[in-house]
């Protein structure tokens, strides 16, 4: 049995790393996991997951049918908890933040987006996040950017505009997801690169609108492009939004507290 000086060591350097994660977190970026959620009256079931790095930020589903159970301990995840989004009920969480507070997603400035969780069908074109468009009107309506994943798993980019949509950057290596991984997408104007922890995933350009003509949509979890389209079936642990593309040391730190929390190894 470890001593108690050594097990002191160990809790410090837990603290400090929960710390240093912590401090990625910028006004505008989202921390979004399962184990920060308010609960329906009503269903019982998860209402919104909130933002901890911003408590009047959330992922909300007001609609009963729509929304997971509440999330339990996963062994795979190291007893983490995780929300079970199912296919079939068309599960998805969307922001409450205004349009523009989506437009770094969209503008090419660049963002970094990291999903940690597991998916758990091999049915094709699974949204495990995206962004909503729900403010389409005559010619011009927001544009989409979301990583989804067809039935040999590979990595794809899917962009469209007032349903027009158009699939690039597949890639034909496949990805084992059914296990516990995370997935961190960088994107700029116009490139994008997805990796499956450390390990490239896929890569390719992507047309970006113009922010005049395309104000932007707003995040969303468990669906693509539309509400309800495109749902994943997928075990979530948690999602990562910065309003900036990470640097290698950044990165390091958000697969080593990733690693603490569900001993997924980067």
């Amino acid at each position: 049995m470890p001593s108690p000086a050594v097990i002191a060591a160990a809790a410090s350097v837990k603290v400090g790393l929960a710390s240093q994660f912590a401090s990625l977190f910028l006004v505008g970026d989202s921390w979004f996991d399962a184990s920060n959620y308010t609960v329906d009256g009503v269903s019982g079931k998860v209402a919104s997951f909130v933002d901890r790095n911003d408590a009047t930020h959330s992922l909300v589903q007001a609609t009963s049918g729509n929304q997971v159970a509440i999330p339990t301990s996963n062994a795979s995840f190291n007893n983490a908890p995780t929300a079970s989004f199912v296919l079939s009920s068309v599960n998805y969480y969307v922001s409450n933040r205004a349009l523009t507070a989506w437009r770094f997603l969209h503008n090419g400035a660049g963002c970094t987006v990291v999903w940690v969780g597991a998916k758990k069908a091999a049915v094709g074109n699974q949204a495990l996040y995206g962004s909503i468009n729900q403010s389409v009107s005559g010619g011009n309506g927001p544009g989409v950017e979301v990583y989804t994943f067809d039935t040999s798993s590979n990595v794809r980019s899917y962009t469209g505009t007032n349903g027009g949509a158009v699939f690039n950057g597949l890639v034909t290596g496949g990805l084992a997801l059914s296990t516990p991984t995370y997935l961190v997408t960088t994107y700029g104007s116009p490139n994008f690169a997805v990796y499956a922890k450390s390990t490239s995933a896929a890569s390719g350009t992507q047309s970006i609108s113009p922010v005049a003509t395309n104000p932007s949509s707003v995040l969303t979890l468990g669906a693509a492009s539309s509400v309800g389209q495109l749902p994943s079936t997928q075990d979530w642990r948690a999602l990562y939004v910065f309003a900036r593309v990470l640097n290698s040391t950044q990165l390091a730190t958000v697969g080593a507290y990733i690693q603490l929390q569900t001993s997924i190894i980067p």
